[in-house]
């Protein structure tokens, strides 16, 4: 059951946040500046991407559904972008959506996207 996310301190393991869902969630991945969490969340046959605030409230932003999966979502950098894999019935592509608006392009073939350090390049397997 992945249905409650806990962000913990490293030291002690205390819980600062819960965050509760109806569905199953995994793939978490925290924007730059810490105010974001992307995940992926289970709805019976497929998988979509999702946004909600990591300290707080229950409004979540979708940004990704097909009648496919998508998964991993990772955010850019400067947290402009989150990138994330989709299988639409073939091949997994990487994608990028823009938070500003909306906009989604196609990034390359791949899954499991990993953002370098350096903020300039990616892994995708």
């Amino acid at each position: 059951d992945f249905s409650n996310l806990f962000i913990k301190e490293l030291r002690g393991g205390n819980k600062k946040v819960q965050r509760t869902f109806n569905k199953d969630v995994y793939d978490m991945s925290f924007s730059p500046d810490g105010k974001k969490l992307a995940f992926t969340e289970h709805n019976g046959s497929n998988t979509d991407i999702k946004i909600i605030s990591s300290e707080g409230g229950s409004a979540t932003r979708q940004i990704a559904a097909t009648r496919g999966n998508e998964v991993g979502p990772i955010f850019s950098k400067d947290g402009k972008f989150v990138y994330f894999a989709a299988n639409d019935g073939g091949a997994y592509y990487v994608w990028n959506v823009e938070l500003d608006n909306g906009i989604k392009t196609q990034f390359s073939e791949g899954f499991t996207p990993v953002m370098l350090a350096d903020g300039i390049n990616m892994l995708v397997t």
